[in-house]
Formats: C-alpha cells, sequence, structure tokens
C-alpha cells in the first residue's frame, strides 16, 4: 500500500514553481502591459504639464509685478515707467496675478484724480464685485463713495459714508468716512448736525492721528455757516486726491558698498 501511495503521489521538479511565476508573470505583462505603459506614459505628461503650468504662472506673476513697479520687462520690449495704458495692461494679460487688483485700485484713483469721478465709480466698483475677498475691497468701497460725493452725488455719498462706518468699524479709514460724512450734512446745509459730527469725533479721538485734520475741518465748517448766513458764497475747496491708492513697490536697489577700512598704521 505504502508502495501505492508513493507512486501516485505528483512529482514536482526544482524550479517548476520559479516557472510558473514566470509564465503568469509574462501572461499579465502581455494582458495589462500596454494599458500600464499608457498610464505611466500620461502621468509623466501631467506631471510636466503641471511643471510648465506653475512655471508660465510664476512668469506672468514676474512681469505683472515689473510693469505695475515701473520696471522694465526686456523680454516683451516693454520700457521702464508706469501709466494707464500699462495698468490696463496687468488686467488684460495677467487678471490671475496679485498685481491686478493693485493695478485696478491704481486706476480708478488715477481716474479720480484726473476729475473722471463717474468712471472712477465704475472701476472701484469693478474691484468690489471681482475682488470681494481682497483685503483692500474696503478702500474700494470708500474710493467709489469719495467718487460720489466728488460728483455732487450727495445724498448717495452721505448713505455710503454712513454704511462703511457702519460695516467696518475697526478700520483705518473710518475717520475719513466720519469726515465725509459731515461735508456731506454740510453741502445739504445742515451745518448743526455736521458740526456734531467733528465734535463728537475730537471728543472720542483726543490722541488720533486725524485730530488735527478734524479741527482744521470744524474752522472751515464754521466759516462756511458764517458765510451762508449773510448771504455770501462759500470759501473755495480744494479738491482731495484720492487716498486709497496703493504704493508702488520700490526699484530693487544694490546694496550699499561698504565703507574702506582706514590703512593700518
Amino acid at each position: 500500500m505504502a508502495d501505492v501511495i508513493k507512486q501516485s503521489a505528483p512529482q514536482h521538479k526544482p524550479g517548476d514553481g520559479d516557472k510558473g511565476e514566470v509564465v503568469e508573470i509574462r501572461e499579465l505583462l502581455v494582458t495589462y502591459g500596454p494599458k500600464l505603459l499608457v498610464a505611466a506614459g500620461a502621468a509623466v505628461v501631467l506631471a510636466l504639464g503641471l511643471v510648465m503650468y506653475q512655471n508660465h504662472r510664476q512668469q506672468q506673476a514676474e512681469q505683472a509685478a515689473r510693469l505695475y513697479a515701473g520696471l522694465a520687462v526686456p523680454e516683451e520690449k516693454i520700457e521702464a515707467g508706469r501709466d494707464l495704458k500699462k495698468l490696463q495692461m496687468i488686467l488684460d494679460r495677467f487678471p490671475n496675478t496679485s498685481s491686478a487688483p493693485l493695478a485696478l485700485l491704481s486706476i480708478a484713483a488715477e481716474q479720480y484724480n484726473a476729475g473722471r469721478y463717474d468712471v472712477a465709480q465704475k472701476s472701484y466698483t469693478q474691484f468690489v464685485q471681482r475682488y470681494a475677498q481682497h483685503p483692500l475691497r474696503p478702500a474700494a468701497e470708500f474710493g467709489r463713495v469719495q467718487s460720489q460725493e466728488a460728483a455732487g452725488q450727495t445724498d448717495l455719498a452721505l448713505a455710503g459714508f454712513l454704511q462703511f462706518a457702519a460695516a467696518h468699524t475697526n478700520h483705518y479709514l473710518v475717520p475719513l468716512a466720519l469726515f465725509g460724512q459731515a461735508r456731506c450734512l454740510e453741502q445739504k446745509k445742515q451745518f448743526a448736525d455736521a458740526r456734531v459730527v467733528y465734535e463728537d469725533f475730537i471728543a472720542r479721538n483726543p490722541h488720533s492721528p486725524w485730530l488735527g485734520q478734524a479741527r482744521s475741518a470744524l474752522q472751515v465748517l464754521e466759516q462756511r455757516k458764517r458765510a451762508h448766513d449773510r448771504g455770501l458764497p462759500p470759501p473755495a475747496s480744494v479738491p482731495r486726491p484720492a487716498l486709497v491708492s496703493p504704493a508702488a513697490p520700490l526699484p530693487i536697489q544694490a546694496p550699499p558698498t561698504p565703507a574702506a577700512k582706514p590703512p593700518a598704521r
């Protein structure tokens, strides 16, 4: 019986298992090899594409920053200097860079300073709508209201200054919004209400850097009220420059050369 069992047991030669694995691997390569090669190739192409895209975005960001700073862009044959045309170029060619919002805000401020108040309003509104989460959005909101005031839209500007001060209680432009509110009240001949705004600010902010401006504005208000009571024309007002134009970065400068040490005696 032992001889029968011994003869019927399968005989495995050394290396048979390895040959089976080789066959299985070969079959897998035949079946899935082309697909694996295609997938690997696609992954390589995707990786290269991402690298090229990141490089392209970096180049755009650098060119936009140089344009905004007024530096030359040799690869684009653009000379040094900054004007409205170059600021608009940033918006048109590099709209997704960090320089684009600054360019739009600068354009709006230039339009305001040129007396194009209606156009400035549109530019500020465009900024508010396009860059809703940008940290400079409050500045654009204020610029829009300031443009409304300069355009003679007193009621609209008064409502805008009130809304700005209520919505941005801790913003550095709130004092200017209060002064704008007082000016609008003055334009509406509500001198007493305008005086209250200035006096309230002076009483509440004795150490404010805007204290001097509030006192000067209050004096001007009193002069205008006296002129109004006497039937005289009010003193001429000086146009206010835009206060929301971001400053361009300083040109890159080489570090100063250290002074030569005197020779040892």
